[in-house]
């Protein structure tokens, strides 16, 4: 018993110890937004000028016809029409090549002409993906998108397509297992550069995380170089941790079984049950378990549950070494010292349990 009060006192004492410039104006952001070429909203002065870098400013008639087809353009875009749109920001950028949304025409145009590849038929199908809803995506829609991969060239869609493809499968359908086949083709695909290749294997030790693998998971990461990163470091933790439950499993079973076996059972007999529970020993227990309850309810209500929950555990676990020791008053000094052993260390493994559920162990290095 006074191993099992050490053990319980421990387990409180870790439980306690855890939980011991201006915004711009708008007219300055319209400006900026203008400059940058992302924006067509209201259009410029009417006159023409010149720029400060003395080129010849477009004159109003050829902006207010860029803006047109800028608008135009984006439409193409968001009805999944990329050759249309490619056309049209071409057009746009003639129509006053000296004017502020030239730069937005011209990275429009770089990133469409990037990715042609198949007459644009690849491209047309990612835009129409990504504009699928959450809501409308399923298991069979996703898999026919993929299959249709395979046929496309290899390129930038095909690469942002496979992206598409895992990222539903893990984070939109919540299918662990064709999320971690899809990140491992997507890291197959040629010419893929380091932050598709972070982004992918980063994706891949989520999958196999939630596949319950974290040794795979964080050897994936570190074949990416991503070892010293901090999900590397929770999966590291994650692993020390499954350890660590599967020990703290075995601490209960020992005493709750072992005590049984050495002789432990006798204490549920009925004349054992008034030496097992004596008025001095159930006072003590109150105390032990109530005070620590006690005080988190007044001054800690955040880590009421927790110490709630360490109360139920301890007060099983008091109970169940109570009715042991009563069962083994007759029995030898070695078995009643290894189920006082026992016991110490089923009240530290249910401590473990506990901040392992409440999410303490990180403050506690764990």
């Amino acid at each position: 018993m006074r191993a099992f009060a050490w053990g319980l006192c421990v387990m409180v004492f870790a439980a306690s110890s855890v939980r011991a410039q201006e915004p711009r104006n708008t007219e300055r952001s319209r400006s900026v937004e203008a400059l940058n070429g992302d924006s067509v909203g209201a259009a410029p002065p009417a006159t023409a000028g010149a720029s400060q870098d003395g080129a010849a400013l477009p004159a109003a008639s050829d902006r207010d016809a860029q803006s047109a087809l800028v608008r135009e353009a984006d439409r193409a875009e968001s009805e999944a029409r990329p050759a249309d749109a490619l056309a049209l920001w071409q057009r746009a950028r003639a129509a006053a090549p000296t004017s502020r949304l030239a730069g937005r025409c011209e990275r429009r145009i770089a990133y469409l002409a990037a990715r042609s590849e198949g007459d644009f038929v690849p491209l047309a199908d990612l835009l129409r993906m990504r504009k699928v809803p959450t809501a409308s995506l399923d298991a069979a829609k996703l898999a026919a998108y993929a299959r249709r991969l395979d046929g496309y060239p290899p390129g930038p869609v095909r690469r942002e397509g496979r992206e598409l493809v895992a990222d539903a499968w893990l984070a939109r359908l919540g299918d662990a297992t064709r999320a971690r086949d899809a990140y491992t083709r997507w890291l197959a695909e040629p010419g893929l550069d380091d932050a598709e290749k972070r982004l992918a294997a980063s994706g891949l030790a989520r999958a196999l995380t939630q596949l319950g693998d974290p040794a795979a998971a964080l050897a994936a990461m570190e074949r990416a170089g991503l070892g010293a990163t901090g999900d590397a470091d929770d999966l590291r933790r994650e692993g020390r941790r499954r350890v660590l439950r599967l020990v703290a499993g075995v601490l209960l079973a020992l005493f709750a079984l072992g005590g049984a076996l050495l002789g432990g059972w006798r204490g549920l007999r009925l004349q054992a049950l008034g030496r097992a529970f004596t008025p001095l020993r159930v006072l003590a227990a109150a105390w032990v378990l109530g005070g620590p309850l006690l005080l988190a309810s007044r001054y800690d209500h955040a880590a009421f549950d927790t110490f709630a929950t360490l109360a139920v555990c301890g007060a099983a676990l008091l109970a169940l070494a109570a009715l042991y020791g009563a069962g083994l008053a007759e029995a030898p000094r070695v078995r009643r010292r290894a189920v006082a052993v026992s016991a110490f260390g089923a009240a530290l493994g249910a401590g473990f349990f506990v901040l392992d559920h409440a999410g303490f162990l990180l403050s506690l290095g764990l």
